[in-house]
């Protein structure tokens, strides 16, 4: 079940992990785990966006969110790799 709250700094959020969150953020209750998300707005070349279209109509990935998902968990994995962010799981949002 995924359901969409908007956060403005007088909404009175009593949940401690949304405190200081601006913005739409999406709620997802799994049986093992809440993930809580932002939606973010990037802009990318359209040549770059037809190359991740293809993927997703080649089923690597659902559709260009989740393309867009892993390759930022990637690209942190790597830095935390290289020590350049610290290995441990932030607990304040959407940890699983």
């Amino acid at each position: 079940m995924q359901i969409g709250i908007h956060v403005s700094e007088k909404s009175g959020v009593s949940d401690e992990r949304l405190r200081g969150q601006v913005g739409s953020l999406y709620i997802t209750r799994r049986k093992n785990y809440t993930a809580i998300t932002k939606v973010i707005a990037v802009k990318v070349p359209i040549t770059v966006l037809r190359d991740i279209e293809e993927l997703v109509e080649k089923g690597y990935y659902q559709n260009v969110s989740d393309f867009v998902r892993e390759a930022i968990r990637r690209l942190l994995a790597e830095y935390k790799e290289k020590g350049i962010l610290s290995k441990e799981p932030k607990p304040e949002l959407g940890v699983r």
